[in-house]
């Protein structure tokens, strides 16, 4: 998660904990993290708890669910129709846009602390 998207969420970096990881860019560039924190993310009725690692960069994204959380919400994602597909308790299949494809200035995500 890029520190400007902390900030929009109004969290200030003190509730950060420390940690020593190091980021590898796709650039294959290395940057150090300033500080990690859990989040409690919900993405349409999907609820989960994600641990955001914080770096100060211009990156083109706002936050990037890696295979843990892929995998642990069994949920599948097509970067060809950028939209995520998935199962929920009462085995109903959902199929989530984000709010730019579907004409909505509402958000797909939501974070909070």
């Amino acid at each position: 998660m890029p520190l400007r998207a902390l900030a929009h969420l109004g969290i200030p970096t003190s509730k950060l904990s420390h940690t020593k990881m190091t980021i590898q860019g796709y650039n294959a560039d290395s940057q150090r993290v300033i500080g990690k924190i859990r989040l409690k993310c919900q993405l349409a009725d999907l609820k989960s708890e994600i641990t955001c690692y914080v770096i100060d960069n211009d990156t083109s994204y706002n936050l990037l669910l890696g295979r843990p959380w892929i995998h642990g919400n069994f949920v599948v994602p097509s970067t060809l129709h950028q939209c995520l597909k998935y199962v929920d308790e009462d085995k109903k299949v959902h199929l989530n846009f984000p709010a730019s494809q579907i004409g909505s200035l509402g958000r797909s995500l939501l974070c909070r602390f």
